[in-house]
């Protein structure tokens, strides 16, 4: 499985990183890749890179419509501080919406 992770703050990668890194002791289930901004995985994206999860701040809603665009199937999560953001998960068709910081037993029922 190919994930991409994008966020500005390094400590909600990196936290996510762990989360997955914890799955995958069992076997190696996941290709993880970061990105530091929206832009750089967009750029990535249009050289063709395709990934099945992409994690996303929620102050990314513009770039995640542009994911949409070019990728209608991929499972977009969501992460934010607050629950108000969660409407803004509606317009792009995302997956799931986590709070920050991510709880590792949610994360886990993914």
């Amino acid at each position: 499985m190919r994930i991409a992770i994008s966020s500005e703050n390094e400590k909600n990668r990196q936290q996510i990183i762990n989360y997955l890194n914890a799955l995958q002791k069992a076997s190696s289930l996941f290709k993880t890749k970061e990105y530091k901004s929206g832009a750089e995985l967009l750029e990535d994206l249009y050289k063709g890179h395709r990934f099945d999860v992409i994690f996303l701040d929620v102050d990314l809603e513009n770039v995640a419509k542009n994911i949409r665009e070019l990728d209608c199937e991929v499972l977009l999560i969501f992460e934010a501080y607050l629950y108000n953001q969660i409407f803004n998960a509606f317009e792009v068709n995302a997956f799931q919406y986590l709070l920050k910081p991510i709880n590792s037993r949610l994360f886990l029922i993914l």
